[in-house]
């Protein structure tokens, strides 16, 4: 019954798909749908990103540089499942001041879909130290309340994942 459950739930959130008398697989998505995922992740992460920056505080800081070492942790002993989660986590908690309850339920689904090519971003081309870089100036930029900057880098941070990861499994599905 927990499995039956829980395959349900990911069915829901659009991660396995049912088929008659051979139960669920895996979502395998276009090209089309994963460079969609990341543009709706963009959208959402860059408005909730310039506008939780004025409003953030020192807790906010302090948390995400308490997930910021959890991640390094996880790169360093190499925790491919922890890598999405983590990252959704971050990146929630850069905007959690902005306070935008259906936005962010929104981006909870988008990360949702998007965390299995965020992960393998990071284990199969090697990108752990950029993100880490990457991750680290955006919440400089963030301490600076440099808004424009900020935004800015983070366009290019999901841009270049996504254009990463669509190069990869192009590559590989060839």
């Amino acid at each position: 019954m927990p499995i039956r459950e829980a395959l349900k739930r990911l069915d829901a959130e659009g991660l396995v798909v049912f088929t008659n008398n051979r139960g669920a697989t895996v979502t395998k998505h276009s090209l089309d749908e994963i460079a969609e995922i990341f543009d709706v992740r963009m959208m959402l992460e860059v408005d909730l990103f310039t506008r939780a920056i004025p409003l953030m505080q020192d807790e906010h800081f302090q948390l995400c540089e308490s997930i910021l070492k959890e991640m390094e942790v996880s790169y360093q002993s190499g925790d491919v499942a922890a890598w999405g989660p983590l990252n959704a986590a971050f990146h929630g908690a850069l905007y959690a001041a902005a306070d935008r309850k259906l936005t962010t339920n929104l981006l909870e689904r988008a990360s949702l879909q998007s965390n299995r090519y965020v992960s393998m971003h990071i284990d199969q081309l090697n990108k752990s130290k950029s993100a880490q870089q990457d991750h680290s100036d955006l919440l400089a930029l963030a301490r600076q309340g440099n808004v424009q900057s900020a935004a800015d880098k983070l366009r290019s941070h999901i841009e270049n994942t996504k254009i990463q990861v669509l190069e990869w499994i192009t590559a590989a599905r060839s």
